[in-house]
Protein backbone atom coordinates (compact mmCIF):
# COMPACT_ATOMS: atom_id res chain seq x y z
CA UNK A 1 0.00 0.00 0.00
CA UNK A 2 2.02 3.64 -0.86
CA UNK A 3 2.32 6.66 1.29
CA UNK A 4 0.34 8.87 1.63
CA UNK A 5 1.57 12.21 -0.08
CA UNK A 6 3.04 14.93 2.27
CA UNK A 7 -0.01 16.96 1.17
CA UNK A 8 -2.64 14.25 2.44
CA UNK A 9 -0.75 13.57 5.47
CA UNK A 10 -0.47 17.58 6.03
CA UNK A 11 -4.17 17.64 6.40
CA UNK A 12 -5.13 15.02 8.09
CA UNK A 13 -2.30 16.89 10.48
CA UNK A 14 -4.36 19.96 10.25
CA UNK A 15 -7.96 18.00 10.20
CA UNK A 16 -6.58 16.18 13.78
CA UNK A 17 -5.38 19.98 15.30
CA UNK A 18 -8.81 21.55 14.90
CA UNK A 19 -10.23 18.56 16.25
CA UNK A 20 -8.43 18.88 19.24
CA UNK A 21 -8.62 22.28 19.48
CA UNK A 22 -12.58 22.09 19.31
CA UNK A 23 -12.81 19.51 21.51
CA UNK A 24 -10.33 21.24 24.50
CA UNK A 25 -12.85 24.61 23.52
CA UNK A 26 -16.03 22.44 24.67
CA UNK A 27 -14.36 21.05 27.53
CA UNK A 28 -12.19 23.78 29.28
CA UNK A 29 -12.65 27.59 29.99
CA UNK A 30 -9.71 29.01 28.00
CA UNK A 31 -9.43 25.89 26.41
CA UNK A 32 -8.37 27.19 22.78
CA UNK A 33 -5.83 29.08 23.62
CA UNK A 34 -4.72 26.17 26.05
CA UNK A 35 -4.78 23.95 23.23
CA UNK A 36 -2.61 25.52 20.95
CA UNK A 37 0.10 25.39 23.70
CA UNK A 38 -0.57 21.85 23.94
CA UNK A 39 0.14 21.31 20.13
CA UNK A 40 3.20 22.46 20.19
CA UNK A 41 4.23 20.34 22.75
CA UNK A 42 2.42 17.23 20.87
CA UNK A 43 4.24 18.34 18.11
CA UNK A 44 7.85 18.18 20.08
CA UNK A 45 6.84 14.78 21.32
CA UNK A 46 6.62 13.58 17.92
CA UNK A 47 9.40 14.42 17.26
CA UNK A 48 11.39 13.06 19.79
CA UNK A 49 9.55 9.78 18.85
CA UNK A 50 10.74 9.51 15.84
CA UNK A 51 14.23 10.76 16.98
CA UNK A 52 14.52 8.00 19.26
CA UNK A 53 13.13 5.30 16.98
CA UNK A 54 15.63 6.11 14.01
CA UNK A 55 18.10 6.01 16.85
CA UNK A 56 17.30 2.92 17.38
CA UNK A 57 18.17 1.66 13.80
CA UNK A 58 21.99 2.20 14.04
CA UNK A 59 21.98 -0.35 16.71
CA UNK A 60 19.94 -2.67 15.49
CA UNK A 61 21.53 -3.13 12.29
CA UNK A 62 24.74 -4.07 13.57
CA UNK A 63 23.35 -7.16 15.02
CA UNK A 64 24.17 -10.41 13.56
CA UNK A 65 22.74 -13.38 15.33
CA UNK A 66 19.85 -11.87 17.58
CA UNK A 67 17.81 -9.89 14.72
CA UNK A 68 14.84 -11.63 13.24
CA UNK A 69 12.95 -9.36 10.25
CA UNK A 70 13.09 -5.98 9.35
CA UNK A 71 12.76 -3.07 11.77
CA UNK A 72 9.90 -0.73 10.76
CA UNK A 73 10.15 2.64 11.95
CA UNK A 74 6.94 3.65 11.76
CA UNK A 75 5.39 0.60 13.20
CA UNK A 76 7.99 1.37 15.88
CA UNK A 77 6.75 4.49 16.66
CA UNK A 78 3.16 3.22 16.62
CA UNK A 79 3.48 0.96 19.26
CA UNK A 80 5.57 3.30 21.44
CA UNK A 81 2.34 5.76 21.21
CA UNK A 82 -0.21 2.89 21.57
CA UNK A 83 1.97 1.57 24.78
CA UNK A 84 3.03 4.95 26.43
CA UNK A 85 0.63 7.60 25.22
CA UNK A 86 -2.40 5.91 25.03
CA UNK A 87 -3.80 6.27 28.76
CA UNK A 88 -2.07 9.39 29.12
CA UNK A 89 -3.57 11.56 26.44
CA UNK A 90 -7.56 13.00 25.49
CA UNK A 91 -8.49 10.49 22.10
CA UNK A 92 -8.29 13.71 20.15
CA UNK A 93 -4.11 14.18 21.71
CA UNK A 94 -3.46 10.71 20.94
CA UNK A 95 -4.89 11.31 17.18
CA UNK A 96 -3.09 14.26 16.94
CA UNK A 97 0.22 13.08 18.22
CA UNK A 98 -0.32 10.03 15.28
CA UNK A 99 -1.00 12.67 12.94
CA UNK A 100 2.37 14.74 13.72
CA UNK A 101 4.42 11.75 13.53
CA UNK A 102 3.02 10.82 10.53
CA UNK A 103 4.88 14.16 9.15
CA UNK A 104 8.49 13.17 10.59
CA UNK A 105 10.32 11.26 7.83
CA UNK A 106 10.42 7.56 9.14
CA UNK A 107 11.21 5.71 6.05
CA UNK A 108 13.62 2.63 6.72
Amino acid sequence: MPLPSRAERLRAYDCCRREFIQDCAERFECGARLAAEDTRTLDELACEIAGAVMAWSAPLARLELAAEGRFDLRRAADLVVEAVFDERLSPTALRLLSAALELEALEA
